[in-house]
Formats: structure tokens, C-alpha cells, sequence
């Protein structure tokens, strides 16, 4: 489920209520849908950001179609009660507000391009669409909205009533823009800061600190730990298939071994998932999703986190793309109760603040 800020705003209309409800459900926990945020004087109705495709500003509308009188590219003349008015285009701004957003990213060095083809430009594009609450797309096709609006930015009350993959579509929204490698976890904190700033006083700041130092103390010195970090993805599950091959080869056996991923993660081509079942099957590894005794367990690092089985062997991937609080809350129990298990092999394939607190931890110990 998506991340909503403010967690419980006023939203003024029923569609803009409809639209951030059907999106919250529909998109994972990687996502974040900003209501109204402020940015440099205007607010978008709502802005979606997902560190490894992008932004979306969504301009939203609640107008039935016996409203509107006359659209052109630039302004919509349409009925407001009993009088008549003009707006600007919903698609045209929808635009500026790409336009002031891509401003306002693009005075944060760390967020621009050093090298390669866009050097110079914003780390991540930024896409936006209109949205329609109250008109169908057949009734927006008979008063020309396609005219107007290219077909994947204009999003209708169809698109709230489809069950289909809804992440796809808008996914697709960056098809004509560019393909980016996920931003760092510092990189996407800088983004969510301009988006949506979050200041904590001194004495918030100090208690975190005093927490840290406490989680130090507690840190377990066992040598059972492995922690390794790879430029990318590709090296990192090729490391870990193949030490996990020598580990059977020594071991006669692979049962008790699981291979943790991060459900959600999105590659460029296929997903996590994928990969690491490619990877075992090259290997002529065997491997299973359920609790079979004499294969690899492959499963999505939450469920390893709730489940109480003991494994003996643990490899926990791409841990660089920990985010949320709890599942950080559940990684770090894992690693203070080590001694439950014969081996447990972190791998990372970027930096992020929890590989920064892991790597820290082991070098104290």
C-alpha cells in the first residue's frame, strides 16, 4: 500500500478522495502520494513519486460533462452553479506544474546528472496527467478531450472502477521520457524533503542519537554475519547463487536455506524474482516458494520476517532497498539474535542508510 502525506489531510472533493484511495491501494509501499503539496507558491493536486521511475503530477477534476461548454489548448469555458467561467486547461496546468517541480529539484546539486547522455539534467523525470473523476472515457472521446490530451495522460472514472494493474499505467506515463537507475536512499530523501519538508527539533535528533548508541551496545560480535556490497543487481545475485552453490557442495545438502528479496523491487527489465530464479536454474540449484526440505527457499523478505521457522542458512538480498521503519525495526532483530543460525549473508547493492548503520556496526565489533 502506498504511503499517503499528510496521513489524514482535508481533502476538498469526493474525487480527489476516490482518486488518492484507489491509488493508495493499488500501488506498494514503495510509492508516496503527496496531497496538495506546496511547491515554490502553487500545489499540485497530487504528486506520486516512486524512486525508481519517477514523478507524476496529477491534475484532478470533478467536472460531468453538461459543465463544460468549450475546451481549447489554453482555457475551458465551463458552468460553475449557474455562471460561467473560465479556468486555464487542466492538461496545460498540469504542465506548469511540471515545469515550476522541475525547477525547484533542479536547484539540488545531488539531484542532477554529472555524466552520460543527460549530463546536466534532473536524476529522475517527472511525468503528469489529468484526471477525470466524473466523465467516462467514451463521453471524454465525444467532447474531444482526445484532441487535447495524448491518450495515456488522460485518465477518466473508468480507471477508478479497473482492477487491472494499475502501477503498469501509470508506470507508462514515463514511457516517452526516460529510464533511470533507482535513486539512493539519500538522493530519494532529498526529493521527499523538497516535496514535502519534515524539520525535527534538537531534541528529536538527540534521542535518535542516544537510541544508536544504545543499538551499538547491543550488536552482537558473532563472525556468523557476512555483509557484502556490488556496484549492481547482476553482480550481487551471481555473488549469491554462486556462494550459495559452494555452501550446498561443502554442506551435501540445501535444506534449511532461504533467499530473502525484496518483494516490491523493480528492475529495468523483469523483477528481483526473476533474476534469482534464473540464477538458481543456471545453477541447476533446485528451489521452491513453500517450506520443501531438501531445496532452496526463495521468499519475499517480509514473510521471512514474520516467520518463525528456524533456517540454518540465511542470504537476505538487495537490503540496500529497505525503507519503511518496521521492516528496518524487523532486519536489524534478525541480525541481534545471529546466533539462531550457522550463516547469515547480507548483500547490498547501493549504499543507503542501512548499509551505511550495518557496515558501521560490524567494524565496531
Amino acid at each position: 500500500m502506498a504511503t499517503l502525506i499528510p496521513s489524514s489531510p482535508y481533502v476538498r472533493t469526493a474525487g480527489e478522495q476516490m482518486v488518492i484511495n484507489h491509488f493508495k491501494k493499488h500501488l506498494n509501499d514503495l510509492w508516496y502520494l503527496y496531497y496538495e503539496p506546496v511547491i515554490n507558491g502553487v500545489q499540485p493536486d497530487l504528486l506520486l513519486f516512486h524512486e525508481a521511475y519517477g514523478i507524476v503530477i496529477f491534475e484532478i477534476k470533478d467536472l460531468v460533462t453538461q459543465n463544460i461548454l468549450q475546451i481549447t489548448p489554453d482555457t475551458w469555458t465551463i458552468v460553475i452553479g449557474e455562471q460561467q467561467t473560465r479556468i486555464t486547461s487542466p492538461f496545460k496546468q498540469a504542465a506548469r506544474y511540471r515545469d515550476i517541480l522541475y525547477g525547484h529539484l533542479s536547484s539540488i546539486p545531488d539531484l542532477i546528472q554529472t555524466e552520460g547522455r543527460y549530463r546536466g539534467r534532473l536524476k529522475i523525470p517527472i511525468a503528469f496527467a489529468t484526471f477525470f473523476t466524473k466523465i467516462s472515457r467514451d463521453e471524454a472521446k465525444k467532447i474531444g478531450f482526445n484532441r487535447l490530451i495524448p491518450e495515456s495522460q488522460l485518465w477518466t472514472s473508468d480507471d477508478l472502477q479497473s482492477e487491472s494493474d494499475i502501477e503498469k499505467k501509470v508506470r507508462h506515463l514515463f514511457s516517452t521520457l526516460f529510464t533511470i537507475e533507482p535513486l539512493t536512499e539519500m538522493e530519494a530523501k532529498k526529493v521527499r524533503d523538497a516535496i514535502y519538508p519534515v524539520i525535527q527539533s534538537e531534541n528529536v535528533i538527540r534521542e535518535n542519537s542516544l537510541a544508536e548508541k544504545k543499538n551499538i551496545k547491543g550488536f552482537p560480535t558473532n563472525k556468523s554475519i557476512h555483509f557484502y556490497l556490488f556496484n549492481n543487481v547482476l553482480e550481487e545475485i551471481s555473488f549469491v547463487v554462486d556462494s550459495l552453490l559452494d555452501h550446498v557442495h561443502r554442506s551435501k545438502t540445501s535444506a534449511e536455506i532461504v533467499i530473502a528479496y525484496h518483494q516490491d523491487r523493480p528492475l529495468i527489465h523483469g523483477s528481483l524474482l526473476q533474476l534469482i530464479k534464473k540464477r538458481l536454474n543456471r545453477k541447476n540449484l533446485h528451489w521452491s516458494h513453500g517450506e520443501h526440505a531438501e531445496v532452496v527457499t526463495i521468499k519475499p523478505l517480509k514473510q521471512l520476517l514474520l516467520t518463525p521457522r528456524h533456517y540454518k542458512t540465511i542470504y537476505i538480498v538487495d537490503v540496500n532497498m529497505i525503507r519503511d521503519p518496521k521492516t528496518k525495526d524487523q532486519f536489524r532483530a534478525i541480525l541481534y539474535d545471529v546466533n539462531r543460525y550457522d550463516r547469515l549473508c547480507i548483500t547490498a547493492n547501493g549504499r543507503s542508510l542501512l548499509t551505511e548503520w550495518i557496515k558501521t556496526m560490524i567494524n565496531r565489533t
